[in-house]
């Protein structure tokens, strides 16, 4: 009839092989307005398929307007194709697709952003991985399997927004003990991750044009999203004793809001001293502004007890303080969490609402019964000697075959390793860039920099590889210096 065929090997049905094969012909005008379609019992005849399936698409057809039936008289085709899918119509709507697409300006920043945000690859040094404990996977399969079993029409309706009263519960119990953090389930706010918490931080407490200070250099994604929302960034240095609060006083005293993360900075891994967290806690209080407080990795430390939060010192509640059970347990699972002074409860639930409604219910109710089972605090344990031990391999390999050309220092928490470059010629963002296309994930730390320019080096990531990758990846680095190296002359 219209050269309509069946693909039997198709991972498409045949109800939707006619369904689009009779459209497309519409479309077209092979079919054109008025024409009467075979019946559904000739039809099936004619592809040797069951009637069922073409009684599908025609009633799908008749439902979307392209055909309708007449009692008595058979089925034709309506006279929607006769305008629009053609000649000028078409012409003119092809010409509106190919206009550029008005973006706003936050959305302007946001695209221009787009290709430098972290997106998740598995190579050797890339950050994000973690190691799939196997004795933590087994019981959180065991405990996802229990809720399978009991989910009800509760669990499958709408919840309130802050999460599960369980789940909050548990975290500020483990907050309280082991980060020294001041809460209690009623200003704990379940949300998917850090980098939401820091989105609702934002929205919530930081307008169009106020200054927000970073530290210099920082975690881009964290700078993508104060640029997103039109605020000013003020870069504030990082030196040995982490972020430094006094530059930020004297230049740029009357920011809105501060972001740091005290515990291991990002990236360079320095941790704030005592003298500049109290001043920085006192300037919020002073100047009636806000610090976030990103916790990242706090867990994961190598040598003493994890360092208390600077939350934990704060009496004026001026500390938004963020974590996530990402890197220490699964950055698949998409729990985080955000703790928020109770007086801006009810402005981040609603903005949480707006943006996302409800945390995911099944994922709350897994996490909340590991934790209540203390099954958590024997998972860090095993992650922090495997981390270690990790950490130990990178840096012994590294020293072994690179110390020539880079300088590292064992990391006394988290799970990467920041190399400062010996050679000063070699550009860190060129340098890795290469080093992608052959198969090694690295971070340059020039582009995490705002203003400062004396910050260079490479960031490598060791957490989830086996010595074997590890190996390979040292490897290929060395070959990629041993290219850097300008030729000797002879005579």
């Amino acid at each position: 009839m219209i050269g309509l065929t069946i693909d039997r090997v198709s991972d498409v049905t045949i109800f939707r092989q006619i369904y689009l094969g009779l459209r497309e012909a519409i479309v077209s005008g092979r079919l054109m307005t008025g024409s009467r379609l075979m019946s559904t019992r000739a039809l099936a005849e004619e592809l040797k398929v069951s009637r069922n399936s073409v009684t599908q698409a025609y009633e799908q057809l008749i439902a979307e307007g392209y055909i309708r039936g007449r009692i008595g008289s058979g089925t034709f085709v309506t006279d929607v194709s006769t305008d629009f899918f053609h000649s000028d119509t078409r012409r003119s709507a092809e010409k509106i697709i190919s206009r550029p697409y008005e973006l706003s300006q936050l959305g302007r920043i946001a695209e221009g952003w787009w290709p430098s945000l972290p997106l998740g690859e598995r190579q050797p040094f890339s950050p994000g991985i973690c190691v799939l404990d196997g004795r933590s996977l087994q019981i959180l399969r065991k405990l996802g399997q229990r809720h399978l079993i009991t989910l009800g029409e509760t669990h499958a309706s709408y919840s309130h927004p802050q999460g599960l009263p369980e789940l909050r519960e548990q975290i500020a119990i483990y907050l309280r003990a082991a980060r020294a953090v001041r809460c209690d389930a009623d200003n704990i706010i379940v949300v998917s991750g850090g980098q939401q918490a820091v989105d609702l931080a934002l929205k919530v407490m930081v307008d169009r044009g106020s200054y927000v200070w970073l530290e210099d250099p920082c975690y881009s994604t964290t700078r993508a999203a104060v640029e997103s929302i039109g605020a000013r960034i003020f870069p504030v240095p990082v030196d040995c004793e982490g972020m430094n609060v006094g530059f930020g006083i004297a230049n740029c005293k009357t920011a809105r809001m501060s972001f740091v993360t005290p515990s291991h900075q990002y990236p360079l891994g320095v941790t704030l001293s005592l003298q500049r967290r109290l001043e920085l806690l006192r300037w919020a209080g002073e100047n009636n502004s806000w610090i976030i407080e990103d916790d990242f990795d706090s867990e994961i430390r190598y040598e003493g007890r994890p360092l208390a939060s600077l939350q934990g010192l704060d009496e004026a509640s001026r500390v938004i303080y963020i974590g996530t059970f990402s890197k220490m347990l699964l950055p698949g699972l998409r729990v985080g969490y955000v703790v928020v002074p109770q007086r801006l409860v009810p402005a981040f639930l609603a903005a949480r609402f707006l943006a996302d409604r409800q945390p995911p219910m099944f994922q709350q109710l897994v996490m909340a019964d590991f934790l209540a089972e203390g099954h958590l605090t024997s998972h860090l344990s095993r992650m922090r000697r495997i981390y270690r031990q990790a950490r130990d391999q990178v840096c012994d390999i590294i020293n072994c075959s690179l110390s020539e050309h880079i300088d590292t220092l064992p990391t006394v928490q988290g799970t990467q390793l920041f190399a400062h470059l010996r050679d000063e010629r070699i550009d860190d963002v060129e340098f890795c860039r290469r080093a992608a296309s052959l198969g090694v994930a690295l971070k340059p730390i020039s582009p995490m920099c705002i203003e400062r320019t004396d910050a260079r080096g490479l960031l490598l990531a060791f957490a989830g590889f086996s010595q074997t990758e590890i190996s390979l990846g040292v490897s290929r680095l060395v070959r990629l210096f041993l290219s850097q190296r300008p030729p000797v002359s002879v005579g």
